[in-house]
């Protein structure tokens, strides 16, 4: 018989003794017997532990301490423990998303071409492609205007009495330099009776506020204010004789009724509203006009809802953008000021030949005004007149005019009508003039107040005269 082996020896030992560590079974429950039980926990203070637990909030990530700055390239959420760079730095290579451009929904052009089946529509045309939709006795009329803003837009747009006091001002020298003015630019008008020091003064705001707004980048407000006002006041002062008045339109509304609106579907028709920012009045003070507006007693003429203006005879619309802005948007906003416009004026046409005012019924031929948009420094000219109206029911209510109107444009044909230097300020200044002359023309067959605005309102004033009598 072999003897065991040393280590299985041991090893059985070791085996032995850690068995004896263990208590019995029996000996296990009777310990457990022993021990104190916990105390049944009354609903109340089970309740109450529930409400304490949920008002308790979780422990957050505890803030690591940083005496450093954080600058504008830096996020506090960064981490500054072991690390110096993370994916949420901000560093100069960081590309930000840019806001994604406007939807075609929205875009300017899209709204253009819906302006076709509003109600009632507005037609935007190029004039080049506008031959065949133009009306026939609305186009002679349309090439008489452009014959008429065009005069003196290449020779003879600046008062000779500007030529010396314009070689002499340093302002102009770097301009003049390499774009001196031609000879054949000044013209003589011994009837022009104008302060040249005050014309300078004007001529001044307008040029150097043009290459302050450029330089700085400024927005429409900006070139409102320094570029497209005193160039406007300007114009007036050589050529309105006191006749107009510049308006600023930009926080007034339209009335509704002369707006296009959305053909309704579940809902009631939306009317389509945009602002623009500028348009002459007839002057309150020229006397002719002033005892003319003492007759009508503040009736309603114009399509605004501003108290002034809504009893101001109002022409021509402006709107205004920065070089930066949108032509579409600009064209747009003009368009639907000019149909508000040319509505409010065929209702009241329509209804002085209803009350026996005219004795023919309204030309819309003689329905024609040119708007304008000036992006940056650049003027655009667009011809507005009346398309063929839907149906006109005198027996109806007047207020709601259903005239469809056409915008032509923009006037290629003209001129390059830019602000940038001496002499495209003096030009353009010149084409508002040429707007103006065209305004106030008092020919009975082909002026626009002559033959058209001067017979409306009077008839109106005469209606006011017979109801207070």
């Amino acid at each position: 018989m072999h003897s065991r082996s040393p280590s299985l020896i041991d090893t059985t030992d070791r085996i032995s003794t850690w068995l004896r560590g263990f208590a019995s079974p029996e000996e296990n429950a009777e310990a457990a017997s022993q021990r104190p039980r916990k105390r049944r926990r009354s609903n109340s203070e089970y309740s109450y532990s529930m409400e304490r637990s949920r008002q308790r909030s979780p422990s957050k990530r505890p803030r690591v301490d940083c005496d450093e700055p954080i600058t504008p390239t830096q996020s506090r959420s960064v981490s500054v423990v072991g690390s110096t760079t993370s994916v949420t730095s901000l560093t100069e290579k960081t590309t930000l998303s840019v806001r994604s451009s406007a939807s075609r929904s929205s875009s300017p052009q899209r709204q253009i071409t819906q302006l076709r089946i509003v109600h009632p529509p507005i037609f935007l045309h190029p004039l080049a492609a506008a031959a065949e939709c133009v009306p026939h006795a609305v186009a002679p009329r349309i090439r008489a205007l452009q014959t008429r803003l065009r005069d003196q837009l290449e020779r003879g747009y600046i008062p000779a009495c500007l030529r010396d006091a314009l070689e002499r001002n340093p302002t102009y020298k770097a301009s003049l330099l390499f774009d001196p003015i031609e000879e054949t630019a000044y013209y003589n008008n011994e009837e022009e009776d104008v302060d040249a020091g005050v014309v300078l003064d004007r001529v001044n705001s307008v040029f150097q506020g043009t290459q302050l707004c450029k330089e700085h980048t400024m927005d429409e407000n900006a070139w409102c204010l320094h570029v497209v006002t005193p160039l406007l006041q300007l114009a007036i002062l050589l050529y309105g004789h006191g006749r107009f008045r510049l308006e600023s339109v930009q926080s007034q509304s339209i009335q509704p009724a002369y707006l296009s609106n959305i053909a309704p579907r579940p809902s009631p028709p939306l009317p389509i509203f945009r602002k623009t920012d500028f348009c002459l009045s007839y002057s309150h003070l020229h006397p002719p006009y002033a005892s003319l507006y003492k007759t009508l007693r503040h009736s309603p003429i114009s399509h605004t809802t501003d108290t002034y203006t809504e009893a101001a005879a109002l022409f021509t619309g402006i709107e205004v953008k920065s070089p930066s802005g949108n032509l579409q948007e600009a064209q747009l906003q003009m368009s639907i000021w000019m149909a508000a416009s040319l509505r409010k004026k065929a209702e009241l046409a329509w209804s002085a030949f209803a009350n026996g005012g005219l004795p023919h019924p309204p030309d819309h031929g003689t329905f024609i005004e040119p708007g304008i948009t000036i992006v940056g420094t650049e003027h655009k000219v667009y011809y507005a007149y009346l398309s063929e109206p839907d149906t006109v029911d005198l027996s109806q209510d007047t207020s709601m005019s259903s005239c469809a109107v056409a915008i032509l444009g923009n006037d290629t044909s003209l001129p390059s009508l830019d602000t940038s230097s001496i002499q495209g300020v003096l030009r353009v200044a010149r084409l508002y003039g040429n707007l103006m002359e065209y305004a106030a023309d008092e020919n009975a067959e082909t002026g626009y107040w002559g033959a058209f605005l001067s017979p409306i309102l009077r008839s109106l004033a005469d209606g006011v005269n017979v109801r207070e009598q």
